[in-house]
């Protein structure tokens, strides 16, 4: 299971950053419930980073990151005004 939301990140992180001209303000909000300065999290530099590494490149030791409590059904491209 541990490995198996290691790549869900992955996999999420890749998208959100080929997504982000399309759908920034949704892609921009995945980033702030990652709680990870959009500075890298949208980084080419580190586009094949691992989970590991990326948290490393924040100055953080990997397994102590926190994110934002994410509300049970939410939707990060609904329309928001």
């Amino acid at each position: 299971m541990h490995q198996a939301l290691v790549d869900a990140f992955a996999e999420l992180r890749v998208a959100t950053v080929l997504m982000h001209a399309i759908v920034p303000r949704g892609c921009e909000l995945i980033c702030e419930y990652f709680a990870i300065d959009s500075d890298v999290f949208f980084s080419w530099e580190h586009i094949f980073d691992t989970t590991d590494e990326l948290i490393r490149s924040l100055g953080e030791e990997p397994g102590t990151h926190r994110v934002k409590v994410l509300p049970p059904r939410f939707d990060f491209f609904a329309y928001q005004a």
